[in-house]
């Protein structure tokens, strides 16, 4: 695996292994690509938004205090690029 970072600090190249006989279900960290962005299919700016549980144990006993199994953060944004396909999209929508 490598990266070039370039003089502005930003990731410019990534290189992998493609690993077909791993489990993707078990994989920590996955990657995508986008097409190179021209004047009719622009790389879009998006904001993704993830959730945590709300409560961090399975089963409450009665005797605990909710307080407790309940996470400060439930709610992570994260900023990316999306293919133009996304422009398509409403607000709102879930994908």
């Amino acid at each position: 695996r490598s990266k070039v970072v370039g003089r502005d600090g930003e990731t410019t190249a990534l290189g992998m292994e493609l690993n077909l006989d791993g489990d993707f279900r078990k994989t920590k960290k996955k990657i995508t690509w986008l097409a190179q962005p021209t004047d009719s299919h622009p790389v879009i700016d998006v904001r993704l938004l993830d959730y945590d549980y709300l409560i961090t144990k399975k089963k409450l006993e009665e005797e605990d205090d909710v307080k407790d199994f309940v996470p400060p953060v439930t709610e992570f944004h994260e900023e990316a690029l999306a293919g133009a396909n996304v422009k398509t999209l409403k607000a709102g929508d879930i994908i």
